[in-house]
């Protein structure tokens, strides 16, 4: 099918040539036309590309369980198997219980060990509560007493006061009453007498001169009668003015002096009494506050007695932990999930901690294993990234864990790689260690590359003419190998049709590997 546009030709020539369709010119032009296309190989071409290659060291090699992925299980103590309770090939997950000792005596030490772990617990949170309701109590005595002693005092401080106030009173009017009258109240009472003796002289003129006139027929009955009423109130108002200003004079009564000393005593043994029931009233309240801090020991004594508590109940589930873990040395569970893959001992056998009674391997993790020359296997390094490819199945990502050193017998050395491979433990496959990375470097495919001579040549596309290159090959990464020298990015390899080719051929191409489609030189030969 390579070959199909250049038999096409060829058969079309043959024909026009059979019909006597060439003519004398015409027939000599179409006849040259037919031999250089005939002479022109078909190819096809893709352009080198600059990429990133990696150099890899390939090997074979088989699936191993993973480090800490394989287990050979024995009892935890020397006893007889009571029971084996999986079998060879079957699945089991972590912590599962796969056989069992002779455990009578431990199980009933550590439920006796259990049931004592559990009666301390309900007495440390019973001696727990306790103390928290009396820490409660506690604090609202403490509270309650602190207020009433600042009651009382606020309160004795008020009273006090409003006593002391009242003594005072008492005393400024007893010094009042004892001091008798001011200068300012005997001149104000003189005054008094003087203004109503001058107004009683001048109602006695006034009633003289009235009577005079009433004799003469001047005045009448009732004018005085009027003159007369005068004189004797302001008679009446000069005697009352020099009684009082005698009282003055005279000052206080005895009777008031001694109601005032009287009221004064009174004050000063209400303060007294009124101190008095402040202390007494403060020294209650002190009281009250002393018992309620007294309390603080019975606080502490229960804070001590759940403390007590607690560290008994520990000492007891120290003492389960104990007992379960003993029982549980008669047990052998599976440290992680995978797959049973053999089975040493059965039931009724003797077993210790030397002797493996079940074989565990990990269903889910496994490391490929290859190997390689100890030569090849000193360019490779623990850490370096890696594919691996099980037989029949996907390539997965992969990271070089340990080399180890040269089997002496034979020379190799065991390599193993961490994947996530879906590969089960014995299947077969290989894996490809990348030692670097080389970036920015020239890259054809694989098919473009021949050997010949014992050398390695590509041919380039030069227009129209097959140039034979020899390259020096570099790392094979996948379906592309790197070209050291000779090929330029961009120029047209032919990578279908060079092994009838020779440097010079001239070529016509059919297709292009970058797109697919009939290039401009095989459009005008089929024009």
């Amino acid at each position: 099918m390579k070959n199909k546009p250049f038999l096409m030709l060829g058969a079309l020539a043959l024909m026009l040539s059979a019909l006597g369709l060439s003519g004398c010119g015409k027939a000599g032009a179409d006849q040259s036309v037919s031999q250089d296309v005939s002479a022109a190989s078909s190819v096809e071409v893709t352009p080198a590309k600059l990429m990133s290659i990696r150099d890899m060291i390939s090997m074979p090699g088989s699936f191993v369980a993973a480090q800490g992925a394989s287990a050979n299980l024995t009892a935890p103590t020397t006893g007889r198997i009571s029971k084996v309770l999986v079998t060879e090939g079957q699945k089991v997950v972590k912590g599962q219980l796969l056989a069992t000792l002779d455990t009578g005596v431990q199980v009933a030490q550590a439920q006796s060990a259990n049931a004592a772990a559990q009666a301390a617990s309900a007495e440390a949170r019973q001696a727990q509560i306790r103390a928290m309701a009396t820490r409660q109590s506690q604090d609202a005595a403490l509270l309650s007493a602190k207020a009433a002693l600042k009651a009382a005092e606020a309160q004795s401080a008020a009273d006090i006061t409003t006593a002391e106030i009242n003594l005072t009173s008492a005393q400024a009017d007893n010094a009042k009453i004892q001091a008798g009258a001011r200068p300012q109240e005997l001149a104000q009472a003189h005054e008094a007498v003087l203004a109503a003796l001058a107004a009683e002289v001048k109602s006695q003129k006034d009633l003289a001169r009235v009577e005079e006139l009433s004799k003469v027929g001047y005045a009448s009955h009732q004018q005085l009668d009027d003159a007369k009423a005068a004189e004797q109130s302001a008679k009446a108002n000069y005697n009352s003015a020099v009684a009082q200003e005698s009282l003055v004079k005279a000052g206080a009564r005895s009777v008031d002096r001694a109601a005032a000393e009287a009221k004064v005593v009174g004050a000063q043994k209400e303060l007294a009494a009124t101190k008095q029931m402040a202390r007494e009233r403060i020294l209650q309240a002190q009281a009250v506050l002393s018992q309620a801090e007294a309390g603080e020991l019975t606080v502490k004594q229960e804070a001590t007695a759940a403390a007590a508590a607690q560290s008994f109940l520990k000492q007891k589930q120290a003492e389960a932990g104990a007992a379960i873990a003993a029982a549980d040395l008669n047990q052998i569970r599976a440290p992680f999930s995978g797959v049973i893959v053999r089975r040493m001992l059965n039931s009724g056998d003797l077993a210790d901690p030397s002797t493996t009674v079940l074989q565990l391997v990990s269903s889910s993790k496994t490391d490929f294993v290859g190997t390689l020359t100890a030569s090849q296997a000193r360019e490779v390094k623990a850490g370096m990234k890696a594919v691996v490819s099980p037989d029949g199945g996907t390539a997965s990502d992969g990271q070089v864990l340990s080399i180890s050193t040269a089997d002496p017998m034979t020379g190799v050395c065991r390599i193993r790689i961490a994947c996530s491979a879906d590969a089960v433990v014995g299947a077969t496959g290989n894996a490809k260690v990348i030692l670097k990375v080389d970036s920015g470097v020239v890259a054809v495919p694989n098919s473009c590359i021949i050997q010949r001579d014992g050398k390695y040549i590509v041919f380039a596309d030069a227009s129209n003419v097959a140039k034979q290159i020899v390259v020096d090959l570099g790392p094979v990464d996948g379906e592309y190998t790197e070209i050291k020298g000779g090929v330029q990015a961009g120029e047209l390899m032919i990578e279908l049709g060079q092994f009838e080719l020779d440097d010079g051929t001239k070529i016509k191409v059919i297709s292009s590997g970058s797109d697919g489609s009939l290039s401009a030189n095989t459009q005008a030969g089929a024009n």
